[in-house]
């Protein structure tokens, strides 16, 4: 993949609508379907976990599960009631939210990087680091591997740190994650402000940065950069995010890069923006994008409105070798 060429002509993807919904008779799915990470079920087929956090009553976020078969149009064939992981204890990292990120397999287990939510004063203020949960191989029992987080704020990330990405390229674990710069007031309101770094570790677990921003704002109106998502391609690598400014709201956005460490932006890709039509699920923010590749097609599951307050959808494309 040369990053020096000049972008083609989008490839649109075909929405096919909420795939995951909100479900009142489950007590920790009272709304929002949030962060879909989807990753085959065993091997080949068409079976796929979709993990995504949803709320309860009182606002907190818990991490669940569903089993997916994308066959000819995608739908969920299992619904499990249980929880993956709730949020955590009062006092630590989590005890507001826990929100799935990206899960690999490593040394015959599975690990699940997820984001830890606490509220903060005033509101919307809120503070975010990154945890670990692991699974033996083949199954869902996680357990996290500490109630602390594995990366939280430090020097290059000031205010927070939130939605990894991670994954092996051939040498080291390396992350591409969400980097709170901080916030500011206007108009009497609180408003964040985020970009993606990029984050090297050895073993999954110690991750080593350096403030090396992988995307940044392309005009001084953008404001936040959001939910990253990597891909592997056979020349290269994609980077799948949305982007938000302060005049619109999450919208998706693309880079692209040879050596998954220096991307280059170039949003006219993404191929997908909101429905026109009034009051769609996804008629004012595209958010949160997990693209995933199986056989001839590409998938791409999403949010809508409000940060995913009626769940994920899904949205196709015929594959191509990039």
């Amino acid at each position: 993949m040369d990053d020096r060429r000049t972008p083609v002509t989008a490839r649109a993807w075909e929405k096919l609508g909420l795939l995951v919904a909100t479900d009142p008779s489950v007590s920790w799915r009272q709304s929002h379907a949030q962060l879909p990470v989807v990753v085959p079920a065993g091997r080949g087929g068409d079976r796929f976990e979709a993990y995504f956090a949803s709320r309860d009553a009182n606002g907190r976020s818990h991490i669940g599960r569903v089993v997916l078969d994308t066959g000819d149009r995608p739908r969920v064939v299992s619904n499990d009631r249980e929880l993956v992981l709730s949020a955590g204890a009062l006092g630590t990292v989590d005890a507001d939210g826990a929100y799935p990120a990206s899960l690999v397999n490593s040394d015959g287990a599975r690990r699940l990087y997820y984001i830890g939510w606490l509220r903060g004063v005033p509101q919307p203020l809120f503070f975010a680091a990154i945890g670990l949960a692991t699974a033996p191989a083949g199954t869902h029992d996680f357990t996290r591997y500490s109630f602390a987080p594995i990366v939280d704020r430090g020097p290059h990330d000031p205010a927070l740190v939130t939605s990894p990405s991670v994954f092996d390229d051939g040498v080291n674990w390396r992350m591409v994650y969400v980097s709170g710069l901080g916030w500011e007031e206007r108009d009497g309101q609180l408003h964040s402000r985020y970009h993606l770094k990029s984050a090297i570790s050895q073993d999954g677990i110690t991750w080593a940065r350096d403030g090396r921003v992988a995307v940044d704002f392309k005009s001084p109106d953008e404001t936040n950069l959001g939910r990253g998502c990597v891909v592997r391609t056979r020349s290269g690598w994609q980077l799948w995010f949305c982007a938000a400014s302060r005049t619109s709201k999450y919208r998706l956005a693309y880079a692209e890069s040879s050596d998954g460490l220096t991307w280059r932006r170039c949003d006219e890709r993404a191929g997908l923006t909101v429905s026109p039509e009034p009051g769609a699920f996804d008629s004012e923010m595209v958010a949160y994008p997990f693209v995933l590749r199986h056989g001839s097609t590409e998938f791409l599951f999403y949010n809508g409105n409000n940060f995913g307050r009626d769940g994920f959808a899904v949205a196709r494309r015929a594959a191509v070798d990039e």
